[in-house]
């Protein structure tokens, strides 16, 4: 929360009489809801504790005392005892006295727990501090029990208003809400009987399309997209009885998640990496700074949810892979507290939502855009905590998820209007919220239709489930979002939503919840246009099957609870009949009880079972189909060479003269071939013999086949095919998996490959095809094939690892063995390639990233200082990263007038700073100098412009008279002159002021009628300089309706402070300007017969 008029406190370090020199705050403990942080100023220290919901703040201090003036007592209470500084923020209805009992209990430890009852179908969220405290909570907390009745009562009846509705304020220590819980399916089910209108045919066509031409991203965001689509559709398949189409599909989504969960050395995409200075994984390609932690829930949900369906129907996939998937759900939603990873990463347990940004955000704090894909987060890790079965990870997801849709509910929808207020915000509601509150707006589109959409992708039961809650609200958000949009519609010619394939049908599948039949009839009007909504291999045919299952089975009850987290129940508002949906991932039959509106218990085997009357059907899995597969001989397991490197290349067309067959097998990825801009184009590779073919590699160019045949001969006559589907980039076929097309297909000497259909408007274009395997026969005498391999391959600097490289025959016999020692002085990835009689091979080592030294950095960097005076520098050691490692104090005094280079060594590096010293009439005091004020008016105007010695950028308070800026020039000086260059807007009647302490000011001179512009005033008194350390500007009148603002506050005196000296010790005996010791300000200093003052460190003054 933000008041208005703000309360400022100041801080004087007790042990050197000054302001305290607060250079950053450190994190000093947190827990689960609050956290305290430390500034420190030598020896002296103040922790700030800050809770969430708790109108206080508590300040503690040692060395420091700390004073402030409270500006208004109706909106401010604060309370001192010793060392300790409380100050509460006051409601109408919370007063001072109400708050009392509480300015010292400050909190220590505070915890969230929460409890998943199953047999209630409830969610309970329990708040602890270690002691009793005024506590505040939100919407989404005290309206948790709306499910069951009325809210929860807060005990004091005053508010705050804050970014998310009320805050409502209880006392006591403990704290616990009680959510219904609402239970969905894993997958959208197929009805026991399909209404008119639903054609099977057509679905299995676009089952079997995006089965072969779905595609997956190189990124994470992207990526996961695809796989999540590839998971419906294998589900639909199955539904169906389409064997080939869900072997297909689920073989394509098994073989992309597998190449994300494994590493291979060198490879340089589709891989998670480890990052332990912050406990997360790091998705390759990253996308949208993933790599910083941003949308790492909206990315790896994709993952974790395609992971938990194809974990539900491969039981080898969940055995190899399901603890991968875990880990990766754990980046951001790690649910065990001992754990490397943050406690629930991305969710703030108290908000009751995620963040998106992954470091925290500046200006208007850290927030949120897609509330849906945050959802569709937190019900992945329920669907695999279930496929794993996983209790711990279950209910986890049911935490997350409870938490993340109350919130969206309340904060971004909402629904019952009562949060927002909207008679000041004129739109539908918030798509955007952050720290400072709600927003209408993206980050990538003006168009309305994508500040509603992107509150409802993906696609999912998961968000389905939360979209139908209230289908009042959904019907009337979609009418808003139609009234509203820039785009077409979807029968539009051009530029409409049925020409958006991944938009359209992100509309369509929201239609469809409160009106199936409409959103059916669409759908079809858009096949029948050849429209991209309905044709891509995109998200239409989940749009399809979407609109008519609902069609079907009726509307999702939420007044029907039930035992087990995959159940629910359907009724169908045209015959009244309800079905009842459970998933089942054990084995053994389970019993299920819907109660509430019912109180009915069915029982059930493994797999989805539906329910209706008489009618129950079970679909379970389908099998991999069973082949004995013999080991073919030629196989191994040394290294293949690529067979078809320099071998000949016939094509039936090439795109230009730069554009070249013959590129394809050159071994050079910077060539291509590239076909004419049409389908159906071809290019063949003789490999001069028959050879046993174990793999091949295509490195696509951005012209790619987004569907090709691959085709092998032996006579370049008879061909055996098998029709690929790609997604571009550098693709790696095994071709034992395409027995199942292809009869014999390690064996050939010609490979065709023809691009089908193009994914762009050119040709087909490849850099390179390679083919690695062995010939059938050859001579068994001379170097076949080279193996390097390594005692480690993950190394750090100056590490030493063993390569050996190996030579073999092209019958597996070694020839040579050969042994080198390798070393690496920095980070990186090293490819080390080895060749003997002309075969190479290569191997990459991981060069890990250790803390170095890289540089010193001295503060300041160059300084004007006046004659006489010393100006101390900090030398920091920065590490690669730009982190301080260690730092070196100095200081200069300046005796002479010049321009100086100055080296400041600390340890074994050094920096350099640039000094011009001047006469004190010369030089701005004020110049860098620490700066507060008492507000300004924005980020772009905060109060260190006015000393930054440009005169194109300024400080400018907020729109009201009294405003104030302060100068700290760092020590005590006798100041002569203040020299203002005033903004357009600036101020009539002001006061100079000065002080020594920063406490205490006194008026030094009072303007009445300026007109603004450059004002120099003379502040001494009786032509005495005044002696002070901080200036302050006090704006008591303004010219404008707008604050007080200067470009430039520049400080000009004629000497330092005279300081009290008190001589304690001469060093030589003699009183006739020999060395000795004194006093001043409290501090031991010696005095050197050149002049020169060290302090008892022996440091120059």
């Amino acid at each position: 929360m933000k008041w208005d008029t703000p309360l400022s406190v100041n801080f004087k370090n007790t042990m050197n009489g000054k302001i305290a020199n607060f250079q950053e705050a450190l994190v000093d403990s947190w827990s689960d809801f609050m956290m305290s942080f430390i500034m420190q100023d030598g020896e002296a220290w103040v922790r700030v504790t800050c809770m969430h919901g708790s109108p206080i703040v508590w300040i503690e201090a040692s060395g420091i005392t700390m004073t402030t003036t409270n500006p208004d007592a109706t909106k401010y209470a604060v309370f001192t005892q010793g060392d300790l500084l409380s100050i509460a923020l006051l409601t109408d209805g919370l007063n001072q006295e109400a708050f009392a009992p509480y300015a010292f209990k400050i909190p220590r430890t505070t915890r969230i727990d929460y409890q998943y009852d199953a047999n209630k179908s409830t969610l309970s969220t329990s708040f602890h501090v270690d002691k009793s405290v005024i506590m505040g909570f939100l919407p989404h907390h005290y309206y948790s029990e709306e499910g069951f009745g009325t809210p929860v009562l807060p005990i004091y009846q005053p508010t705050y208003q804050t970014p998310r509705g009320q805050m409502r304020i209880f006392e006591g220590k403990d704290f616990t809400f009680t959510y219904p819980v609402h239970s969905f399916l894993p997958f959208f089910p197929a009805p026991l009987e399909w209404k008119e209108g639903f054609s099977a045919t057509r679905m299995a066509e676009l089952n079997s399309d995006y089965a072969k031409k779905g595609s997956f991203g190189g990124d994470t965001y992207w990526g996961g997209k695809g796989l999540t689509q590839m998971a419906h559709y294998l589900t639909f398949a199955l539904q169906m009885g389409d064997t080939a189409t869900f072997r297909m599909a689920k073989q394509r989504l098994k073989e992309v998640l597998i190449d994300w969960y494994t590493y291979t050395p060198g490879e340089e995409r589709y891989y998670f990496a480890r990052y332990p200075r912050w406990g997360a994984l790091i998705g390759m390609d990253p996308s949208y700074d993933s790599d910083t932690f941003n949308d790492h829930h909206f990315h790896y949900g994709y993952f974790v949810y395609a992971s938990a369906i194809l974990c539900m129907l491969d039981e080898d996939f969940r055995d190899k892979y399901g603890p991968l998937a875990r880990e990766v759900a754990r980046d951001y939603a790690n649910w065990q507290r001992s754990a490397d990873e943050p406690w629930f990463r991305t969710l703030d347990p108290y908000c009751g939502h995620s963040f998106a940004g992954g470091l925290g955000n500046q200006g208007n704090g850290n927030g949120q855009e897609s509330s849906s894909e945050a959802i569709q987060a937190w019900g992945g890790i329920w669907m695999l905590g279930a496929a794993l079965q996983d209790q711990e990870m279950l209910e986890a997801g049911i935490f997350g998820y409870t938490l993340e849709t109350r919130a969206t509910a309340e904060y971004w929808f909402d629904r019952q209007r009562r949060n927002i207020d909207f008679t000041k915000y004129k739109h539908p509601y918030c798509c955007n919220l952050t720290m400072q509150g709600v927003g209408w707006w993206t980050w990538f589109s003006g168009d309305p239709v994508w500040m509603h959409s992107i509150q409802w992708l993906p696609i999912s039961p998961i968000l389905t489930n939360f979209f139908s809650e209230d289908l009042k609200f959904t019907r009337w958000d979609y009418t808003q979002m139609y009234a509203a949009k820039e785009v077409g519609n979807y029968e539009a010619a051009s530029g409409g939503l049925g020409d958006e394939s991944g938009l359209g049908n992100v509309c369509l599948s929201y239609l469809s919840l409160f009106d199936a039949d409409s959103a059916a009839h669409v759908w079809d009007k858009m096949d029948k246009m050849g429209k991209a909504l309905a044709k891509n291999a995109d998200t239409g045919g989940i749009t399809y099957w979407l609109a008519h299952s609902h069609k079907a089975l009726g509307e999702k009850r939420y007044d029907i609870y039930s035992n087990h987290p995959m159940a629910c129940a359907y009724t169908d508002t045209v015959s009244g009949r309800t079905t009842y949906a459970v998933y089942h991932v054990g084995v053994a039959p389970l019993s299920v009880h819907f109660f509430g509106a019912v109180d009915t218990t069915v029982t059930v085997p493994h797999g989805l079972t539906l329910i209706c009357g008489n009618q129950k059907h079970t679909v379970t899995t389908i099998e991999d189909e069973e082949k004995e597969v013999e080991p073919d001989s030629m196989a191994w397991d040394l290294p293949y060479p690529n067979l078809a490197l320099h071998k000949p290349v016939t094509a039936s067309s090439e795109e230009n003269a730069g554009c070249l067959a013959k590129h394809l097998t050159d071994g050079d990825v910077k060539t291509r071939w590239g076909s004419a801009h049409k389908d159906n184009e071809w290019v063949v590779v003789d490999l001069q013999q028959i050879c046993y073919i174990d793999h091949l590699i295509l490195r696509w160019e951005a012209a790619y086949a987004s569907q090709y045949e691959l085709a092998l001969s032996d006579d370049n006559s008879t061909w055996r095919t098998a029709v690929l589907s790609s997604a571009g980039g550098v693709e790696k076929i095994q071709i034992s998996n395409l027995q199942s097309t292809i009869s014999n297909p390690s064996r050939g000497r010609y490979i065709r490959l023809t691009g089908v259909e193009r994914a762009t408007q050119y040709g087909t274009s490849l850099y390179e095809l390679e083919a690695y395997g062995r010939p059938l026969s050859c001579e068994s005498t001379s170097v076949f094939a080279i193996a390097l391999s390594a005692t480690d391959t993950v190394l750090y600097p100056g590490q030493t690892t063993t390569l050996t490289i190996t030579a073999y025959d092209c019958a597996g016999k070694v020839l040579s063995v050969k042994n080198e020692t390798l070393s690496y002085s920095h980070y990186g990835l090293f490819t080390e390639t080895r060749t003997i009689d002309g075969c190479s091979a290569s191997l990459t080592f991981v060069v890990l990233e250790s803390e170095q030294v890289a540089n010193a950095k001295v503060e300041p960097k160059e300084v004007t200082m006046p004659l006489g005076t010393t100006q101390q520098f900090v030398v920091s050691i920065l590490n690669q990263f730009g982190e301080v490692m260690d730092t070196c104090n100095s200081s200069y005094r300046a005796t002479q007038v010049g321009d100086f280079e100055l080296i400041f060594p600390c340890f074994d590096i050094e920096d350099t700073a640039t000094i011009h010293v001047r006469s004190f009439d010369q030089v701005n005091l004020a110049l860098h100098k620490s700066v507060t004020a008492s507000g300004y008016e924005n980020d772009g105007m905060k109060p260190e412009k006015v000393v930054d010695g440009d005169l194109n950028s300024r400080w400018s308070s907020r729109h009201q008279d009294n405003e104030w800026i302060v100068v700290d020039i760092g020590d005590c000086y006798q100041l002569t002159t203040v020299k203002l260059y005033w903004e357009a807007a600036y101020a009539t009647d002001f006061d100079v002021e000065v002080s020594e302490d920063g406490e205490q000011y006194t008026i030094a001179k009072s303007i009445t009628g300026a007109e603004g512009g450059v004002q120099t005033i003379d502040i001494r008194k009786g032509g005495e300089a005044v002696e002070a350390q901080f200036v302050r500007i006090y704006c008591k009148k303004r010219n404008t309706g707008y604050g007080s603002s200067l470009w430039e506050l520049e400080v000009y005196g004629e000497a330092l402070c005279d300081k009290e000296e008190t001589a304690i010790e001469w060093t030589d005996g003699h009183k006739d300007g020999s060395n000795y010791k004194f006093i001043r300000d409290g501090q031991l200093f010696i005095r050197l017969t050149d002049g020169t003052i060290y302090n008892a460190f022996g440091t120059l003054q």
